[in-house]
């Protein structure tokens, strides 16, 4: 559906996307929501959106920012010091590795995309996580199979990425999974592997590694392609696939 909602604990507010979207990405940065990419049902799309967000949570209206460089659903954005970052995602079929980047300009709008280092593998429903200057991808689905596997990249000054290296692999495969990062530890709940997953894990942050996965308590029930996010003392989870 076309639309948008934004609250606090007591209530939600809706506002009007400019068309419908599924499998889309979201992201806040400089007090202002970025939507990218996404489908109809139809077919993956390239479009950005940008709108302004009030005091008081209320979502302005809509303007168009630089296209992705390619159609993308299914993929992961995160945003970091002024830039938005995209990665891999199904461009209609197939899974993709690709990661690019643009720096936010005054205003809202985006600079140009440029690339980063690719993913080592194709990989949609995914997680990107930025945090102390680190991007994190984690798990999703190669087209074949889910995966566990998590890499990290170095977010260097000028925005641009160094190389994708592995980390701590998750303790067992994920897609469609959500992930946050709160208080130097990154959190991944639910998502799919052998089954839908209700359980939540988190691993310490240090630069571009993580340590060892420990187990958190589980969500009330499996969820994937649900949302998470992290407020600096609390994570929430949102909407979700539940398996019926």
């Amino acid at each position: 559906p076309a639309g948008n909602f934004s609250g606090g604990p007591d209530s939600w507010s809706a506002s009007v996307l400019p068309s419908s979207l599924q499998g889309h990405a979201l992201a806040v940065s400089g007090g202002r929501l970025y939507i990218s990419g996404g489908s109809s049902g139809a077919g993956a799309f390239t479009a950005v959106r940008f709108a302004s967000l009030s005091p008081d949570g209320t979502v302005g209206s809509w303007t168009s920012a630089a296209p992705l460089p390619a159609a993308r659903d299914s993929h992961a954005m995160a945003a970091w010091a002024g830039r938005l970052y995209v990665a891999g995602g199904l461009d209609g079929g197939d899974a993709q590795s690709a990661v690019w980047w643009a720096p936010i300009l005054e205003g809202g709008a985006l600079g140009p995309w440029r690339s980063a280092p690719s993913l080592p593998g194709p990989r949609s429903k995914l997680t990107l996580t930025a945090f102390a200057g680190s991007l994190f991808a984690v798990g999703g689905d190669n087209g074949i199979s889910p995966l566990n596997e998590v890499y990290a990249a170095a977010i260097l000054p000028d925005g641009s990425l160094g190389p994708w290296t592995a980390t701590t692999s998750l303790p067992a495969t994920r897609a469609g999974h959500g992930a946050a990062a709160a208080l130097g530890r990154l959190y991944v709940s639910g998502g799919a592997g052998a089954g839908l997953d209700s359980t939540v894990i988190s691993a310490p942050i240090s630069g571009a590694t993580l340590g060892a996965w420990t187990a958190a308590p589980s969500l009330p029930a499996g969820r994937t392609r649900h949302a998470m996010a992290a407020s600096p003392s609390r994570l929430y989870v949102a909407g979700g696939h539940d398996g019926v």
